[in-house]
């Protein structure tokens, strides 16, 4: 579906943007040029991100969310009820959607695809009664999440590489565990360091899940990596960012739009980098979920 000229859209913005530690005037100014009158509001907390974008159904055409993957995870419950277009300036750390739908990473650029692109409905997954756009983890994955929250600024010094650095520390704190899983109905039981299951192409900063993964595809794509000694996973670890885990024999890749996984102790699940409760669990596809402006 091609740009609609002259649509109006609400523009959702974090704090930071507020304080005046992003200046979001330039791409205001990209929005206004490409015939885009945005409505600034700064939502204090989930529940009021979610409350504007209900309460824009019928008023906007298009919600812009300025934010990264983990506003953009807060905004999906909302985003599924309003009828609405999801434009995406990105401001986080990985922006690992905005990679997956090939929308720049500057926000000039964003907003003149907002101004000038089309509308691509994408998928969005589920776990249990979370909902998500990029993967979810268990095990190592779960690890990094816990090393970037609790090692203050690791994020603000590193950037994207910041991802990269705290699974080297997480992967000494990682036991491995027998998981069973049921794919599409098969039924498999394998020990595992780390499960992914993603629904885009990207998760933790840039890294590629599988290189045919794509976000409007219908189907889930999941790794599970063995225990092996130190020297090979490190062979493997190179090979994650271009998605090429799978040619590993201690990975097991499939696809499917159904995964069930199940674990001898509940183990925690994050999802898009957010808590989201323990195995077992059962991980599912909702294709063309949400519309999205893309180049």
């Amino acid at each position: 579906m091609p740009a609609v000229p002259g649509h109006n859209a609400l523009l959702i913005a974090n704090r930071a943007c507020r304080d005046g530690e992003i200046d979001l005037k330039p791409a205001l100014a990209q929005l206004d040029e490409r015939g885009v009158a945005a409505h600034v509001v700064y939502p204090d907390g989930v529940a009021e991100l979610q409350r504007d974008i209900r309460e824009a159904s019928g008023r906007w055409g298009t919600v812009i969310v300025a934010g990264g993957d983990g506003t953009l995870h807060a905004a999906i419950p909302a985003l599924r009820e309003a009828d609405v277009v999801l434009g995406i300036l990105p401001l986080g750390t990985a922006n690992d959607l905005a990679r997956g739908l090939d929308i720049p990473l500057d926000l000039v650029g964003a907003a003149e695809v907002i101004g000038s692109g089309r509308v691509r409905p994408i998928d969005i997954a589920a776990v249990n009664d979370t909902f998500f756009l990029n993967a979810a983890s268990i095990g190592l994955g779960v690890a990094v999440t816990r090393e970037l929250s609790n090692s203050g600024n690791l994020k603000r010094r590193w950037g994207a590489l910041s991802y990269a650095r705290a699974l080297v520390n997480a992967m000494s704190n990682v036991d491995a565990f027998r998981v069973r899983l049921t794919i599409d109905g098969e039924q498999k039981s394998v020990r595992s360091l780390q499960v992914t299951i993603g629904n885009g192409p990207y998760y933790g900063g840039g890294m590629a899940i599988a290189p045919e993964a794509r976000v409007d595809d219908g189907t889930l794509y999941l790794y599970s990596v063995a225990p092996r000694p130190f020297w090979q996973l490190a062979r493997l670890l190179t090979a994650i960012p271009r998605g090429g885990q799978g040619r590993y024999p201690q990975v097991l890749a499939q696809q499917a739009r159904r995964i069930q996984v199940d674990t001898d102790e509940p183990l925690p699940i994050t999802a898009d980098g957010e808590p989201c409760g323990k195995t077992p669990a059962t991980f599912e596809v909702l294709p063309a979920e949400v519309r999205v402006w893309v180049p």
